[in-house]
């Protein structure tokens, strides 16, 4: 060899190890951390990922004894999404480690063990090079996806070592003609789709493989094996299960599909993962078009079919929920063809092919670089969250509500719902949440607990509908954050009264929150529940103001809902909101009534939107830094009208043409009306009106639909008073009735007027 070209090999082949030294150190960091993380989920107590808490209480209910697989709708209305073996796997551990996730996440654990040896065993195999073996394990070990996942109770991965075994004991059998061992690929098959059902793929590229290219009986004998085993054993467990088997395998998993979050999913992977996509490419163009010598059949081999068949497997990821779980089996054959890719350039010792194989791993190490710091301080926030919550459930009774389902668990709470699946169903069409809506409706649920982020961004979760959320907030109120946890407690409006602001926004109720004697500087909370009556597609403010008598304001709180985090164009049609403003009472405020009206106005022109009452709704009338109106010395009555209005007392004063009349009401629920106030004059023996004066509280300044518990009022009346009439002769007849239907208010006693005296009788 000619010296000089002797000495440039050399000096390449120096380059080369120099360039794998940091390449495979990078490769090694990063699988230290994914090692690193799986250690930590094993001694963690808490749920790392939605999923978790499922399949913990999946593993619960079947070690007790009680059935996983249900019927769709039969309460309690949670049932098994996925395939017995994984949660079979955890139940067989509990004896040992207990109701924990730690007996699921060690499955975790040993599958991207095995997964790993088995992608560094066969690109050795198949191309007799020790360091592109190794690099391909630890660029499928040290991925972030893998990083993700391998703290986790998940059923993918363990899914994915019996299935890649499967696969690799196919590809043995093809080269050695040894068939006994397709058997075991068979059972190793069936066991990865019943560990999850999505991992068709390699079966059906291994019966493709032999049917087509190697020996049609064994592909017949190995398919029919698979279906005979799997099959059986759906055909015997949907039976034992009444059908809830194919239910929840299913009709529990037609999840809508979410085409933008298909291709962001799809970008972030071939973002991440360009260089695998890259070398595998590679590796296709070295094997069937520089290769020129073999025939085009004989090039085709399992891997290659393998790979054709898992990418259609990535339009799983475009279902509602999906995420980088519906990744895996393309990483995994990725990681293989890039391994044998990586081989073929180190065959190519002449510059710069060697040369580029590490750098090409150093880029891929790039792309995929991470660090411990997020999963760090996750592991914090999470850990501090569920400490938080424990002494809050202990005292809760159940039934609770929780997006979180292993908070549940984990506490010995009663988990009876799956928001998931089944507004995944009501989304499909298959469920129409009356059961939930109901539970809602009725506050049967003692706290609802949600994630942060998910009642502002429903169609980015999933979890819920809007359907679920418009009910929570119209019968719960937000209160508190518990680190990464949202909670609701039952808190049903005070005023239910739609009203209508054109066709865009509608009032559904409010509660108000307030002293009972208000003084000047006192702070007023109004709780308010909209509703979008289409969707919308511009972005209003609403509005509370504090206004006088004469009209004039004195405080306001204008913004949009949840502090201005939720503008009207992300609300959905029919979608409910619930809304808090906060009044302060300016400190020079003169004594008398104000008025709390609420609205909405286009935030550009500030052009407010129409009601039925003009432009704003009078929501209530609160005294300030003022004494009960009218005299003190008040004949003591105690006369319920009706559930929620007292008639505590009257005076009376008779001029020459009316006689004053002023009656002390008090309030002990919230009226559901507003009432009218009858006066009659009548003749001791008679019920007939001499004269009358009939009219609403302090003539309809403080309608009755306004009042609130604990409220006294002074309410001055006047009776025009007829020629020759004296009022002391007479009795006066006092009640209250609905305008709308002429309905009087009855007493405990089923009279529907109280007779009054004006003389000493």
């Amino acid at each position: 060899m000619n010296p000089i070209r002797r000495v440039g090999l050399k000096a390449a082949d120096q380059l080369t190890w120099m360039l794998w030294a940091p390449a495979l150190a990078g490769l090694l960091y990063l699988a230290g951390l994914t090692l690193w993380l799986g250690l930590t989920g094993l001694f963690f107590p808490y749920q790392l990922d939605y999923g978790e808490g499922f399949l913990l209480h999946l593993v619960r209910e079947w070690s007790q004894g009680r059935p996983i697989y249900r019927p769709i709708g039969e309460y309690p209305l949670v049932t098994a999404n996925y395939p017995p073996l994984d949660i079979a796997l955890a139940v067989a551990l509990t004896p040992f480690l207990g109701l924990s996730y730690a007996a699921g996440r060690v499955w975790t654990l040993l599958a991207i063990a095995g997964v790993t040896v088995l992608i560094a065993a066969w690109v050795w195999r198949e191309s007799g090079r020790r360091l592109p073996a190794v690099a391909a394990a630890l660029l499928f070990v040290g991925s972030p996806y893998i990083y993700h996942w391998a703290p986790l109770f998940r059923v993918d991965l363990v899914g994915l070592a019996f299935t890649l075994g499967g696969l690799y004991l196919v590809r043995h059998s093809i080269q050695t003609g040894h068939w006994g061992r397709l058997w075991l690929a068979a059972l190793l098959f069936v066991a990865g789709l019943y560990a999850k059902q999505s991992f068709l793929f390699a079966p059906a590229a291994a019966v493709a493989c032999l049917f087509f290219f190697v020996d049609r009986w064994q592909a017949v004998k190995m398919a029919g094996a698979m279906v005979l085993l799997g099959g059986g054993l759906f055909v015997l467990m949907n039976s034992l299960t009444h059908g809830g088997f194919w239910q929840g395998l299913v009709i529990s998993n037609i999840n809508p599909f979410l085409w933008p979050e298909f291709w962001k999913q799809l970008s972030d992977f071939f973002g991440t993962f360009a260089i695998l996509a890259l070398l595998t490419a590679w590796q296709a163009v070295e094997r069937f078009l520089l290769e020129r010598t073999t025939p085009l059949r004989q090039k085709v081999g399992l891997l290659d079919l393998y790979l054709i068949a898992s990418l259609p497997g990535l339009w799983f990821a475009g279902k509602a929920g999906a995420w980088e779980n519906y990744f895996f089996e393309a990483l995994a054959v990725l990681s293989l063809c890039a391994g044998l890719g990586l081989a073929g350039l180190e065959r190519r010792r002449r510059w710069p092919y060697g040369v580029l194989a590490p750098l090409l791993v150093l880029a891929q190490v790039a792309l995929m670089w991470h660090t411990p710091h997020l999963a760090d301080r996750y592991l914090r926030l999470t850990r501090q969250s569920n400490q938080a919550m424990a002494p809050i459930l202990a005292r809760t009774p159940d039934p609770i509500a929780s997006e979180d389902m292993g908070l549940l668990v984990t506490n010995g709470k009663m988990l009876d719902y799956c928001s998931f699946q089944y507004s995944q169903l009501a989304r499909a069409g298959r469920w129409d949440q009356s059961w939930e809506l109901a539970q809602l409706r009725g506050r049967r649920w003692s706290l609802v607990i949600l994630e942060q982020g998910t009642r502002l961004d429903v169609d980015h979760y999933q979890r819920f509908t809007r359907e679920f959320l418009s009910e929570l907030d119209r019968n719960y109120r937000h209160a508190g954050t518990r680190g990464r946890y949202e909670l609701y407690e039952p808190d049903p409006l005070q005023h239910e009264r739609r009203s209508e602001f054109g066709d865009q926004l509608a009032l559904v109720g409010w509660s108000l929150h307030a002293p009972s004697e208000i003084e000047a500087g006192e702070t007023i909370s109004l709780t308010v529940v909209w509703q979008a009556q289409r969707k919308l597609t511009a972005d209003y403010t609403a509005f509370a103001h504090l206004v006088d008598e004469k009209g004039r304001g004195w405080a306001g709180d204008d913004h949009q809902p949840y502090g201005d985090l939720y503008p009207t164009h992300a609300w959905g049609a029919g979608e409910m909101v619930r809304d808090l403003f906060t009044l302060i009472v300016p400190a020079n405020a003169p004594p008398g009534l104000y008025d709390v009206e609420i609205g909405w106005y286009i935030p550009e022109t500030q052009e407010r939107l129409p009601t039925g009452e003009g432009t704003t709704v009078r929501v209530a009338v609160l005294p300030v830094g003022q004494e009960t109106i009218g005299p003190q010395a008040m004949t003591p009555l105690e006369a319920h009208f009706g559930p929620a209005i007292t008639l505590e007392g009257y005076t009376w004063q008779a001029g020459p043409k009316a006689l004053q009349v002023t009656l002390r009401w008090s309030a002990g629920d919230y009226p559901d009306a507003d009432y009218t106030v009858f006066l009659h004059l009548v003749a001791p023996d008679s019920d007939q009106a001499l004269a009358q004066g009939d009219a609403p509280p302090l003539g309809g300044r403080w309608p009755t639909s306004l009042w609130r518990p604990g409220m006294v009022l002074d309410d001055p009346h006047t009776i025009p008073l007829p020629p020759n009439l004296t009022p002391e002769t007479c009795h006066l007849l006092v009640g209250l009735y609905d305008p709308t239907t002429g309905q009087r208010l009855p007493l405990p006693d089923g009279r529907n007027a109280l007779r009054l005296f004006l003389k000493g009788e």
